[in-house]
Order: C-alpha cells, then structure tokens, then sequence
C-alpha cells in the first residue's frame, strides 16, 4: 500500500482513512494518533472472517490493519512529506484470537535513512496489550524531495575503478565469476558460478568449514541463508557492474529440509527491477532440483 498522510497530526486522520476504500470497507478507523503514538483499531465483522462459523478475523483484514498502521507510523517519521509505498510486509501469529473480538494495531518506526523506512507493529485484544495477537515489521520505500539520493562517498581506488570498467565488457557469467574472485565473503565459502543453459547456477562446494550439526552432519543454517543472499547480490549487481555495489535490503529465508554436507546449488530469478530497488527470488537444492533445501526472496537496493 502507498501511504501519504495528512499534513500534522491535528489533521483529520479518521477521514483519511475512511477514504482509503479497503479500509473504510473493512471499518478500520484511528483511536489514538498523538504524536508518540498511532492505534487504529479493526472492528470485528462476521463479513471478515476467515471461515464460515469462525468468528475470527481473517488474517487477511489483520494484514490490511498492520499494514496500514506501519506505513502511517513510516509516513508520520518522514513529517508526511511524500509517500511510503510498502516493500515488505512480514507478520508472525503469535496467539488465536478471541472469538467475536476487534483488535488493535500500533508501530513504531525502527530506522530511518535516504531510502527505506522500517516499522514494527503489534496487534492486540482492547486491554490485552501485553499479551499479542501477531508482531509484524515492514519495509517502506522513501519518496520525498528531502530524501538524498546520493550514497555516502567512497574512497575507490584506481584498480577497483579499472576492475568495475572491465566487468563492462565481459558476459554475464564471466562478470559474476569475476566479483565472487573480488569478494573476501564468497571466497571465504568457497562459492562457484557456472553458466547453466540460460541462467547461472551458484555452487557452495560441501567442506567441513560450512557444518552447522556435526552429527548429521549438515551445513550451518546461517551459511545456507548467507549463500543465498549472496548469490542475489552478485546478481544483481551483474546487472549493472559499473554501478554501486548493492546492498540487500531484506531477506526473507524458508527452511524447507537441512542441507547435508553435498554441494549445494542455488539459482536465482529477477522478479522485478526498478528504479530503486531489485527483488529476487532464490532457490537452493542438492541433489535434486525437486528437493529444494530453502527458497528466499530478497530485496537488494540498486
């Protein structure tokens, strides 16, 4: 969702929600918006339930909620100068609800920098605070003319500058291997790339200084994330090597199986490129490309 507040918090918010038409259709309104704190409550209704005779709200109008109280925290940061258009949205239910209950949504704003503004919500029960329903964290992308877009500067040198200019001119699989020859990180695991048909396949050789469970044994779970966020950046940034290296934003990472002590596999797939930011999904396997060990979806600044 893109969120674009009103001007101050003396503003009428309750009426800029209303004509929000998802959330007026869901009957989410402000109870509170001072400026320490914003609390929109989700009346309960039977018409937003997850099931037939369940009488608890969807997880659906829970998101709707979250997601709208995050991005109004995020816009209220930048002083509601511009629009903060969500990225990424991750909710963990922590609870069941209370059969027939409306719940509440507030967040704060964690972090703020010249792109990204990040939130953390927390859904409750009217007087039940401290015992949630779901914690949730968003990502919102800043757009506001007070918002730099220039990164901070960085001393290159000479060699790096010729060794990014030469990258221009060599393919897409020889650029990816020339950056992992580049990064401490992707020598230190020992990742390999290879052309495979139309697509290149990342390679984490099996050795003793990637096990995590020494009885099974098995690749730590920090090194199978690890690979698979660094398999995104190298790239991504073979998209454009003579540009900024870029930088992730956020991983999200599924576990799907453990990772024996076999080389491992990971390919990756450019979901969408803007202006600003890349998103890329991974998938990991061994042995069997139907038999994935994690799948990820990863945001990178471009």
């Amino acid at each position: 969702m893109t969120h674009n507040t009103p001007q101050s918090a003396s503003d009428d918010l309750p009426a800029y929600i209303a004509n929000i038409k998802h959330c007026k259709l869901l009957g989410i309104d402000a109870v509170e918006n001072s400026e320490k704190s914003l609390v929109l409550v989700l009346p309960y209704d039977k018409n937003a339930s997850s099931l037939v005779g369940n009488q608890a709200l969807s997880g659906g109008a829970m998101l709707t909620l979250m997601d709208t109280v995050c991005g109004l925290v995020a816009a209220k940061a930048i002083n509601h100068e511009g629009v903060a258009p969500t990225l990424n949205m991750i909710i963990d239910y922590i609870q069941p609800q209370t059969p027939g209950s409306s719940l509440l949504g507030t967040a704060t704003t964690l972090r703020i920098n010249d792109t990204m503004l990040y939130s953390r919500g927390l859904c409750y029960e009217a007087g039940n605070e401290e015992s949630p329903i779901a914690f949730c964290s968003g990502t919102f992308v800043r757009i506001d003319s007070s918002a730099s877009q220039v990164m901070p500067n960085q001393v290159e040198s000479s060699d790096y500058l010729a060794f990014l200019a030469g990258l221009t001119k060599l393919p897409n699989d020889k650029t990816i291997t020339a950056l992992i020859n580049r990064s401490p990180y992707a020598q230190l695991l020992g990742i390999e790339a290879k052309k495979n048909r139309d697509q290149i396949l990342f390679i984490l050789p099996a050795c003793d200084r990637i096990i995590g469970n020494n009885t099974l044994p098995a690749v730590h779970g920090g090194c199978v994330a690890g690979f698979m966020e660094h398999a995104a950046l190298l790239q991504a940034w073979s998209l454009n090597p003579a540009g900024t290296m870029p930088k992730a934003i956020n991983s999200a990472i599924d576990f799907l199986r453990p990772a024996r002590l076999v080389d491992s596999y990971a390919s990756c797939e450019i979901m969408r490129r803007g202006r600003k930011v890349t998103n890329i999904r991974v998938t990991m396997w061994q042995t069997d490309t139907d038999k994935r060990i994690a799948t990820a979806s990863i945001n990178i600044s471009n």
